[in-house]
């Protein structure tokens, strides 16, 4: 299991993607477990298999990211 806070905060967009694109690639060759904490659900959205979406301290959400991540949920949470 591989966990990571917010390992893109400091890095330009194309850094963020490459990064995170290593990361995804890194799990599925090694059959890893990465758990990252992220702010941008467009990253999330991208490059994980799964999510759960934390707002006021409490899980609103968790399962596959595309069916999750919605114009619904954004709408709720912001």
């Amino acid at each position: 299991i591989l966990l990571m806070d917010e390992p893109t905060s400091a890095l330009d967009l194309s850094r963020q993607v490459e990064v995170l694109g290593l990361m995804r690639e890194l799990a599925r060759a090694r059959g890893m477990v990465v758990l990252i904490a992220l702010h941008d659900l467009n990253h999330a959205l991208r490059f994980s298999d799964q999510a759960m979406v934390i707002a006021d301290g409490r899980l609103v959400a968790c399962g596959p990211s595309p069916d999750i991540i919605t114009s619904d949920l954004l709408r709720d949470i912001y």
